[in-house]
């Protein structure tokens, strides 16, 4: 870009009022071709000729503007359903008016839910080979009932005249991703949920860049089965968002709370049971407490249509005389179809996630309740112990934690660890747990290593014990097959009886432990069972009634999956500010992507390590499926039990208790454990440790080994947990000492979130985020962002004063070859340079796009009044205007639509050009130029500048 049109448009950026107040005076410029204008009145040619110079002093300026390849319009933009009787250009608001269009494909669009929009649905068809990636990005997102939140549904031709719907995503971000499964005809609906918001969708293949797209919060990734995507160990390989239909968590707010402690129980109970009915559904558990299961008074197709419409929400995700079906798939035998009720049970939950003002007055949130599975030197057996130090403890200087004389060091039986998961082994019958049967055989009680123990699952389908629902027996009762006693391994980990002679030894040693039954016989659980389970080793109120003598002091939950739910982040807000520390494991998916509970505030996440050849702490490498990302806070031994890394003659899993004996698991649900053991030690030494307090030590890295990049990292998180390092601080702080200065200074790590991009053969753009992966209060500057293709660009999209933010990554094909693509972006900082692979591909094709109704502008370059402009309607693809009698002058010409028909074109997701190009916009230097028309989520040009042909 020019400095001359730079300063221009600054000028410009700084001046709207001024702007607008001039009018950036319009001109005529009827649709059609070819158009032409004569310049304004109070347009005239400056005291120099300038860069375009005409004999006589006057002259014609033509222009072509050419649509890109592969490019499409939604025929009834904002604009066009405005100007419908002038333009004539069809509505494709229904199935059997669905615009056709040939994959890949980008379209740009704009709907309306508001009071006023005239717009709410888009429909598409294509024909699809199956595996491409459907990508949606919006503008104006957010929870203001003025902002926008597009939804997509997808649905295949199943026999020449009706459709099924196959899958759909409706999540609140500004971002909506499906993948097709499989060749066939196939129809998209781009549906207004709440608001207003122009887009762009595209449609096509990705290269390895599927994995970069979540489609956790997708209908079919809703009603997947998790237990799809587990290993022989009992561990999910995937992010799994499995979730209930016909049930939601509701959560109160803190002024609630605080008001319900004044009211009597039953007084309580009716004004919550009131909160639900106000939203159609009725408190199933929970009354009294500050989280509600709540369900329907049936599961009927009726009272799904009773339930949307007393929500304002579609019943449907088409119109009654569209010729669509559901799946009709049952598994539940509740006679409406699995599809239907997943669908209006998202739609609920979805509601209160973009409008806080459907909330009753005392809910803070609703969410969904989704399915949550596992995610695996005293004088005990020398050969078992050995392993243990062998194959994981030795990691984590477990030994000389022990052995360093500090009071408490070997685990105080005060300190209480809470492990949530699938119970606790039997330890009665002919075949007890060993190394566990010795030492209790009560875990209810109040005594033994065994404490407080209580069982949390609800769903009798599952529950699988003598007593259906919850009741203080917390045994796993299997089958191995499924819940791989689980809990039991976990437990053992945390701390299993020590210095027996029996069996094995847990890293807290003499603590003792509260098993909570909250996954059943499948190794499965609903996040509203589980938060139950939080709630009671927290010493909160709970469904059960019933509080433990003790509460927990830290609590440990290797289980996990997808899904967010603001319902639930309220829950660990409350154990935070109880003074309990939570863990939990990161995930086993190998990506970037957040699995929850580990992801949430005020809970701490673990990834996976295991040996490196040198087989010590500071050469372990992360684990291969572990989890990785922002949301990492520390890394334990997870256990490669396929590996001998070091060479030790042992596997490198991680060895703990099970039902009859003992076994190898892998999984961040093994590193989990390790790092709660950790924590009890230092509870046990310094009794009064906050979660804060533990949160520091981890930011300072006093408590780790330092591994992989200097400082946090997005691999190991702040490092890998060392109990020697922790005891020694927790007894500075008994001892009243201050907490430890971190072990160095602050080091920056710059880290991007995704780390890699695929556009495959039709996305335009892609967001990313830029940030400091590293410690806190560290310091980190963009310096430079550059690529190694002239195709790609970036853009600022909201960045802070050091450049740390959001960004597009723009792609202009036609400055690539035909064909796969690979190129670089590197971002350079002042800790380093961050390198991000970039793949795509450009479709050989010759014909041009459709842009849709476009306004071409030639404007003064000093101030950028217009001194013509044309409205116009593409011919096979091409916008020609004719500008006449145009002054000697410099001259800038701009394309582009207005599709949210705001006045102005070349905002976010409207088409735009300018000439010779958006990347090098240069002044007018001859009487003819072409360009072309392209989409980007964020243009090169700032909105709010150009405005369209007045009349």
């Amino acid at each position: 870009m020019s400095h001359r049109l730079s300063t221009a448009i600054s000028k410009a950026i700084g001046s709207i009022a001024v702007i607008t107040t001039l009018g950036l005076a319009g001109c005529g410029g009827d649709s059609g071709r070819p158009a032409t204008s004569s310049p304004t009145p109070q347009a005239s040619a400056p005291e120099s000729a300038g860069a375009l110079t005409f004999e006589g002093g006057t002259g014609t300026v033509t222009v072509r503007a050419l649509a890109a390849p592969n490019l499409d319009t939604d025929t009834d933009t904002a604009e066009a359903v405005r100007r419908a009787d002038e333009l004539g250009l069809p509505r494709n608001d229904r199935l059997r008016d669905r615009q056709q269009v040939a994959l890949p494909i980008t379209i740009g669009g704009h709907l309306s839910r508001s009071r006023t929009g005239r717009d709410r649905n888009d429909w598409y068809g294509f024909e699809a080979e199956g595996g491409e990636a459907i990508y949606l990005a919006m503008s104006g997102t957010g929870r203001h009932p003025n902002t926008g939140d597009l939804d997509l549904a997808l649905f295949k031709n199943t026999n020449g005249r009706s459709f099924t719907l196959i899958d759909g995503s409706f999540s609140a971000s500004a971002e909506e991703q499906l993948i097709i499964p499989e060749a066939g005809t196939y129809a998209l609906r781009v549906y207004a949920f709440r608001g207003t918001a122009s887009y762009s969708l595209s449609i096509g293949t990705l290269g390895e860049g599927a994995s970069q797209f979540d489609t956790s919060e997708t209908l079919s990734g809703l009603l997947t089965p998790c237990e799809d995507n587990r290993s022989g160990s009992g561990e999910t390989l995937q992010s799994c968002a499995q979730a209930i239909p016909g049930q939601w968590l509701m959560t109160m707010s803190d002024q609630f709370m605080a008001q319900a402690s004044q009211l009597q129980a039953t007084d309580l109970a009716e004004r919550q049971q009131t909160m639900a009915s106000s939203m159609g559904l009725s408190a199933s558990q929970g009354v009294g407490t500050s989280v509600l299961l709540t369900t329907m008074s049936s599961t009927s197709a009726e009272a799904f249509s009773g339930l949307a419409a007393l929500n304002d929400l579609e019943r449907q995700p088409w119109d009654e005389e569209d010729p669509v079906d559901w799946d009709p798939t049952d598994n539940d035998g509740d006679g409406i179809s699995d599809q239907e009720a997943m669908y209006l049970t998202r739609a609920v939950a979805h509601r209160s996630e973009t409008d806080d003002d459907t909330l009753a007055d005392g809910l803070s949130a609703v969410s969904m309740n989704y399915l949550n599975y596992a995610s695996v030197i005293p004088n005990d057996e020398t050969a078992l112990t050995n392993e243990q130090f062998a194959s994981h403890y030795g990691l984590i200087n477990l030994e000389q934690a022990w052995d360093s004389g500090i009071d408490g060091a070997q685990g105080s039986e005060d300190v209480v660890v809470a492990v949530i998961d699938t119970g606790h082994a039997s330890l009665l019958g002919p075949n007890p747990a060993p190394d566990w049967s010795d030492a209790d055989q009560d875990p209810s009680d109040a005594a033994g290593k065994l404490r407080y123990g209580f069982d949390f699952v609800s769903i009798e389908s599952i529950d699988g014990d003598e007593t259906p629902g919850i009741d203080n027996d917390p045994t796993d009762v299997g089958p191995a097959s499924a819940t791989g006693f689980h809990g039991t391994h976990v437990a053992g980990t945390v701390a299993a009886p020590t210095g027996n002679g029996v069996g094995v030894q847990g890293v807290g040693r003499n603590v003792a432990v509260m098993p909570i039954r909250v996954l059943g016989n499948c190794g499965c659980g609903s996040s509203f069972d589980i938060v139950q389970g939080v709630l009671y080793a927290a010493g909160l109120p709970n469904t059960s009634g019933t509080l433990p003598l003790q509460r927990a002091d830290v609590i440990n939950l290797s289980l996990g999956g997808g899904g967010r739910s603001d319902a639930i982040q309220d829950i660990y807000n409350q154990v935070r500010a109880a003074g309990v520390i939570v863990i939990a494991a990161a995930g086993n998916s190998n990506t970037f992507e957040p699995s929850y509970p580990a992801a949430y505030d005020n809970v701490i996440s673990v990834a996976a390590v295991s040996h490196g050849p040198e087989g010590t702490a500071q050469g372990v490498v992360r684990a291969s499926y572990s989890n990785f990302g922002a949301t990492v806070d520390v890394s334990a031994p997870g256990g490669q039990s396929f590996a001998d890394a070091n060479a030790d003659g042992f596997p490198d899993g991680v060895l703990s208790t099970v039902d009859r004996g003992y076994a190898q698991y892998n999984g961040t649900s093994m590193a989990a454990p390790h790092v709660a053991g950790v924590a009890a030690l230092m509870r046990s030494v310094y009794e009064d440790l906050s979660p804060e307090e533990l949160d520091q030590a981890l930011a300072d890295r006093t408590i780790v080994t330092d591994v992989g990049a200097a400082g946090r990292d997005d691999e190991f998180g702040a490092g890998v947990i060392d109990a020697l390092k922790a005891v020694q601080i927790a007894a500075e702080l008994a001892g009243g000492a201050p907490a430890p200065d971190p072990v160095s200074p602050p080091v920056a790590v710059p880290a991007a979130s995704p780390s890699s991009f695929d556009f495959g053969d039709a996305i335009p753009s892609i967001l990313f985020e830029l940030r400091n992966a590293g410690d806190s209060g560290s310091e980190l500057l963009i310096e430079a962002i550059n690529s190694s293709s002239p195709a790609l660009t970036v853009q600022v999209v909201e960045v802070d004063g050091s450049g740390l933010g959001s960004y597009n990554l723009t792609l202009d094909r036609n400055a690539a070859p035909t064909g796969t693509n690979s190129a670089e972006l590197t971002v350079q900082t002042s800790a380093g340079t961050l390198a991000l692979p970039v793949t795509f591909n450009v479709p050989i094709t010759a014909e041009p796009g459709n842009a849709g109704l476009i306004h071409v502008l030639l404007l003064n370059a000093e101030n950028l009044t217009q001194t013509a402009c044309a409205r116009l309607l593409p011919e096979a693809g091409a916008y020609d205007a004719v500008f006449e009698n145009v002054p000697s002058g410099d001259y800038l010409v701009v394309a582009g639509s207005d599709v949210d028909d705001n006045g102005f074109i070349c905002d976010a997701f409207e088409t735009c050009g300018a000439n010779p190009s958006l990347q090098n916009i240069a002044l007018v230097s001859q009487g003819s130029v072409s360009f072309e028309l392209r989409y980007a989520n964020a243009t090169q040009l700032p909105g709010a500048v150009f405005r369209t042909c007045m009349n």
